[in-house]
């Protein structure tokens, strides 16, 4: 499922193009859950902070388009952003905000699968594979690159990704087994870290993206900056 925002002061044009999504998602298998604002304000102060595409109106009453997503790109630097617009010229502007792409107005179908597939695609290799893990009762579903590390203590593995922290009960072999060519490095007995948030390796320790710092041990090291350095030529 992705998100997507709709924000135009165009009551007309948001049913317009409401209609193009509900067409998209019969043509392709990808559920899109939709937001609708009809204001730069409004937009600002309700979009979900999870939101993955923004279908924004360049030319609003208010705060305009564009100063809409100034303000949005400090806090939501990965928003796909595609402008909705007449203004050609603004494409230039679009650039300072890191655009995704432009749809014209009248929008047209062709134009905006073509552009929300795109978008798709991106988001997609952004999020890496999907690994489902099973609980007692349900199964938890993840995609790779959003998780930092597996650990293991006693009989509890701990997930920790860029969202917060699951325990589970399940083996760490069994979830090595399962994420082998994604690019989950063993460093430890107790770690499997992925290679995607790797900053730094040092002697001892292994440092990610959120600043964590992970036991490397001794007598893994050299077979661990040899997995490294296969994942960086793109061999894992």
């Amino acid at each position: 499922m992705y998100k997507l925002a709709l924000c135009d002061d165009e009551r007309f044009a948001r049913e317009q193009i409401l209609l193009l999504l509900r067409h998209f998602q019969e043509e392709y298998p990808e559920h899109l859950e939709i937001a609708q604002f009809s204001s730069g304000e409004e937009l600002l102060e309700h979009m979900a902070p999870d939101t993955q595409i923004l279908l924004l109106d360049i030319k609003m009453g208010g705060l305009s388009g564009m100063d809409t997503a100034r303000k949005l790109r400090e806090r939501h630097p990965q928003l796909c952003i595609l402008f909705i617009t007449t203004m050609t010229q603004c494409a230039l502007e679009g650039y300072d905000v890191h655009a995704f792409g432009f749809l014209v107005k009248p929008v047209q179908y062709e134009s905006l699968a073509r552009q929300l597939k795109d978008a798709i695609t991106m988001l997609s290799h952004q999020r890496g594979q999907t690994i489902s893990l099973k609980r007692q009762d349900s199964l938890a579903v993840f995609y790779s690159n959003d998780i930092l590390y597996f650990e293991v203590y006693g009989r509890t593995m701990l997930v920790v990704s860029t969202h917060g922290q699951e325990t589970f009960n399940i083996p760490l072999r069994d979830v090595e087994r399962q994420v082998a060519g994604m690019g989950f490095l063993r460093c430890h007995k107790s770690f499997l870290v992925n290679a995607f948030h790797i900053q730094k390796i040092g002697l001892t320790s292994v440092f990610l993206s959120n600043g964590q710092e992970i036991a490397l041990s001794k007598h893994r090291r050299a077979q661990f900056l040899l997995e490294y350095s296969q994942y960086i030529r793109g061999l894992v």
